[in-house]
């Protein structure tokens, strides 16, 4: 007796290819790049909440929200890590990871040096 066995990608009874992918993942991935794409929360590294705590600096959720607008703002135009620039304060942020990675006090916007960004925004 001869059995066929059926090609690799199509989906067993389980749902999953023989590659152990699921049928629909192709999708799935899809909708997770776009997802990203589009944004999302912005968050904050420890090294920023400590900065942040430690300079008394607040970030209300329309703050972030504003982090947020910027973070698509600069993906669109190709930034990596720019310098995001508020109302009393200046943050650092890792724009594919959607990251802030430190806060500095308006004063210290001043006075200090910025290296390693590609891009600045005004929030």
């Amino acid at each position: 007796m001869v059995r066929h066995i059926g090609s690799a990608t199509q989906p067993t009874q389980t749902g999953r290819t023989a590659a152990g992918r699921t049928a629909g993942g192709a999708d799935f991935h899809k909708a997770l790049l776009e997802a990203h794409r589009r944004g999302g929360d912005v968050r904050l590294s420890a090294h920023a909440q400590q900065r942040i705590k430690e300079r008394n600096l607040f970030l209300s959720p329309g703050d972030m929200e504003r982090v947020s607008k910027a973070a698509d703002r600069l993906a669109g135009k190709g930034g990596r890590e720019a310098l995001v620039v508020m109302d009393s304060m200046g943050l650092i942020l890792d724009v594919r990871n959607r990251t802030v990675v430190t806060a500095i006090e308006r004063q210290g916007l001043r006075e200090n040096v910025f290296t390693n960004i590609d891009s600045a925004v005004f929030a």
